[in-house]
């Protein structure tokens, strides 16, 4: 099974990009994104790897030094196919605007690093609107330079922009997000993309479970539905089929 490393962007001691003036914070908007993107891929047939899945930088680390060094550890023992680093950019203007991917040609020459980079630009441009601020290939970023593998790092929008600040503090932004690094990661390895999109449930007004939206179809727990509709339920693992009865 290929397997995906997401690490996203700071955390714990470091909050990243913070807007000024609405509070929104990177390392909250990295996380959100990349615990969407993992259940998508998961679906996908994927098996993913976090460097963190709470408020924690990568390793328990406490300082920027050993953050970065953590995360180039965690990367090059991953067993990943491929790593994906999910970051926002932050500027001193609150005009700054655009989606950009960075990778490393530096020390590991990977032609697929660039492809990887590629599709997912394209994506994140389709996605968001956002102007296009191109692929760029810094010498500086370690977890790009460092990585033994095809590792990319997305800069998704501007925290620091008052109209693009939605994009790491609103679920829903944060699922296209997630969607449209999904999608260019199933492009890289020749896969179909089978979409998955959480939806609330509810019974006369009254939340009653979580759906998945897949394909526009929506699909949610049986035995919760039907028990709420005043039915049983069965299942019989041997043929794989659930049987519902009407009191």
């Amino acid at each position: 099974m290929l397997k995906v490393a997401i690490l996203p962007g700071h955390g714990g001691f470091d909050s990243g990009a913070v807007n000024p003036r609405n509070k929104v914070r990177e390392c909250d908007g990295t996380l959100g994104i990349a615990l969407k993107l993992g259940e998508l891929l998961k679906f996908n047939d994927f098996e993913v790897i976090y460097s963190r899945t709470t408020d924690i930088a990568c390793g328990g680390a406490k300082t920027s030094t050993q953050d970065v060094t953590n995360q180039v550890s965690f990367v090059n023992n991953s067993g990943a196919n491929i790593a994906i680093a999910i970051h926002f950019n932050g500027s001193i203007s609150a005009s700054a605007t655009g989606v950009e991917v960075l990778y490393s040609d530096l020390i590991y020459p990977n032609p697929n690093e660039a492809k990887l980079a590629n599709l997912l630009l394209n994506e994140l441009v389709l996605t968001t609107g956002l102007t296009n601020r191109g692929l760029k290939t810094p010498n500086n970023i370690s977890i790009i330079k460092k990585s033994k593998i095809p590792c990319v790092l997305s800069e998704c929008a501007f925290v620091t922009n008052d109209k693009e600040s939605i994009w790491c503090s609103d679920e829903n932004h944060q699922w296209k997000l997630a969607q449209a690094h999904a999608k260019s990661i199933c492009k890289y390895f020749g896969k179909e993309y089978i979409d998955m999109e959480k939806t609330t449930i509810k019974l006369n007004g009254k939340d009653l479970s979580t759906g998945y939206l897949i394909q526009n179809s929506n699909y949610c727990p049986v035995r919760a539905l039907a028990e709420a509709l005043g039915c049983t339920l069965t299942w019989d693992g041997n043929t794989k089929t659930v049987n519902i009865i009407k009191k």
